[in-house]
Formats: structure tokens, sequence, C-alpha cells
């Protein structure tokens, strides 16, 4: 993985190139996979992204599960730290790999109590069709908190 990673300059992170590796390696049925459970994976792991400036002060940015079967529901939670609701300078959205914007995200539940947000999305672009399997980014931001994080997501 590193001589590709060198040749195409991709800039992974060693945690992102096992994800790789482990998404590449699930494709096929004659290798099965280390991992124990489809949650230890990517299970709060938060991406390096040079454009966007991550603090974990504000809110706080989780998924469930990941990998996922193609078609299966994806919970999305973002905790805000001081307890107040969400921003309405809010946006989350899904990302494919070239950076295309596959579907926008709103948000399904909100606990104005303890300043939790559930965001769900079914593995469907925006127009309502499935999307193929790959690697997919979560990207959730609020300027008025100075809040921006990255979530990396596979679908099988």
């Amino acid at each position: 993985m590193n001589h590709y990673d060198a040749f195409f300059h991709l800039g992974l992170t060693d945690s992102e190139k096992r994800d790789l590796v482990e998404y590449l390696k699930s494709l096929g049925d004659d290798v099965p996979s280390p991992v124990r459970s489809a949650s230890e994976l990517n299970a709060g792991v938060a991406l390096e992204s040079e454009d966007a400036t991550e603090t974990s002060a504000p809110a706080e940015l989780t998924l469930r599960p990941s990998p996922v079967v193609r078609g299966g529901l994806v919970n999305i939670d973002l905790a805000i730290a001081d307890g107040r609701g969400l921003p309405g300078d809010f946006q989350a959205a899904v990302y494919d790999i070239a950076g295309r914007r596959v579907a926008e995200l709103k948000p399904a539940a909100l606990d104005a109590e303890s300043g939790r947000a559930t965001l769900r999305w079914d593995t469907k672009d925006s127009a309502g069709r499935p999307i193929g399997p790959g690697v997919y980014f979560v990207r959730a931001a609020a300027p008025s908190l100075n809040f921006s994080q990255e979530r990396r997501l596979v679908i099988r």
C-alpha cells in the first residue's frame, strides 16, 4: 500500500491505509476480514483534513456502523458540547471519493436538553438512487460554532 500512496500521492494516514486494505479484502470472498465487528472499523476516528479546521471542543460527530452494507441505514450522531441546539448555519452532507456531493443530510431527531442531534442516511443519493460500494465522507459544519468535522464511511 505504501508504494501506491507514494506513487499516486494519496496522502493517506496509516489508519486510512489499513481501512482501505480491509475494505479491498472484504470485496473478495476468499479472504476473511480480521475485523471482529463492523463497529470497530473507523469507530470515532477523525480524518485529518487540510481544508477543514477540525475542533473537538464545540461538538463531536460519530457514525454507526462503518462499514455498512449497501442499502443499509447509517446513524450519524452529533453531540454539541454546551447543550445548545443546532445553529441555523449547520450543514451536513455525504461526498464520494472524488469530492462530489452525494446527499445532503437533515437532522432526524434533536434532543434540546442534551444537545444531541441524530441524522440518518439510507445510502441513497439525492435523487433516491442506491449508491455503489466504496469510500464516502460525511462532512458536518457549523461556522457559528467554529465547528467542522469529517468522517470516513465504507459501504460494501
